[in-house]
C-alpha cells in the first residue's frame, strides 16, 4: 500500500511538473508579443486616427515594413485643410504653424498630403472600422505600407514615428496671437490635431531589428 501511494504521489509531481511547464511556456509565448497591432481602437474624440499592423515585431534590417492606416473621425468643416503624413525622428520637427502645409521640415520627410475632399470623399485605399466606443462608426480610409530606411536604424537602438498632421488655415482677423505671438503675415496655417505611430527599434544584431510600436499624441 504503501509503495502504491510513494508512486502515486512521485506521478502525480511528474504530472504537475510537465503541466507547469507547458503551461509557463504558453505564458512566455503570451508575453512576448510576436506581431505589431496598435492603434486600432477606441482613443478619444479628437479628429485623427492613426494605427500600424504587421504580422511579425522582428524584421531584416533591410525590410522593415509595416502597414500604417489613418483617417479622420469627426466632421472636418474648414474648406482649407490638409491630411499630411510624414516619417520623423522626433514630433518637434513638426512646427505648429507653417506658411503652406507643404512645409519642409528638418529630419523628416514628407510621405504624402490629403486635400480636405480626398479625405473626405476619396478615392479612399480601405475600410477598416475604427472601434469607437459611441456614436457613428468612423473608419480608417488611408493605408500606406512603409520601409524605414536602413540609413535611419544606424544606432542600436532607434525612435521613429510615423506621423499623421491635419493642419487647417488660421482665421486671421479671430486669431489670438497675444497666446503666440507669430508672424501672421507669414503663416498660413496651424495645427488642428495631430497623433503618432511610435516606434521604438533595436538591434538583435547587424542584420536583425525588433520593433514594439505605440500611438502617441502630440
Amino acid at each position: 500500500m504503501k509503495k502504491t501511494i510513494i508512486i502515486s504521489i512521485i506521478l502525480i509531481s511528474v504530472i504537475a511538473a510537465i503541466c507547469f511547464c507547458n503551461i509557463q511556456g504558453c505564458w512566455d509565448v503570451l508575453r512576448e508579443k510576436r506581431d505589431i497591432y496598435v492603434g486600432f481602437n477606441y482613443e478619444n474624440d479628437l479628429p485623427v486616427i492613426a494605427a500600424a499592423k504587421s504580422p511579425t515585431n522582428v524584421f531584416d534590417i533591410d525590410d522593415v515594413t509595416i502597414d500604417f492606416y489613418y483617417g479622420i473621425a469627426r466632421d472636418i468643416y474648414e474648406d482649407h485643410a490638409a491630411l499630411c503624413t510624414y516619417l520623423c525622428m522626433r514630433t518637434s520637427d513638426i512646427q505648429h504653424f507653417v506658411e503652406d502645409y507643404r512645409s519642409d521640415f528638418e529630419e523628416t520627410s514628407l510621405l504624402d498630403v490629403k486635400t480636405r475632399d480626398e479625405f473626405l470623399n476619396g478615392p479612399f485605399d480601405v475600410k477598416i472600422e475604427w472601434k469607437a466606443l459611441l456614436g457613428e462608426p468612423h473608419y480608417f480610409r488611408f493605408k500606406n505600407t512603409l520601409t524605414i530606411p536602413k540609413e535611419m536604424l544606424s544606432e542600436e537602438e532607434t525612435t521613429i514615428y510615423f506621423a499623421v498632421v491635419l493642419f487647417r488655415e488660421i482665421d486671421k482677423e479671430n486669431f489670438d496671437n497675444s497666446l503666440h505671438q507669430i508672424d501672421l503675415e507669414k503663416m498660413n496655417y496651424m495645427i488642428d490635431d495631430s497623433v503618432f505611430i511610435k516606434l521604438n527599434c533595436k538591434k538583435i544584431d547587424e542584420n536583425t531589428v525588433k520593433v514594439s510600436a505605440e500611438r502617441r499624441r502630440y
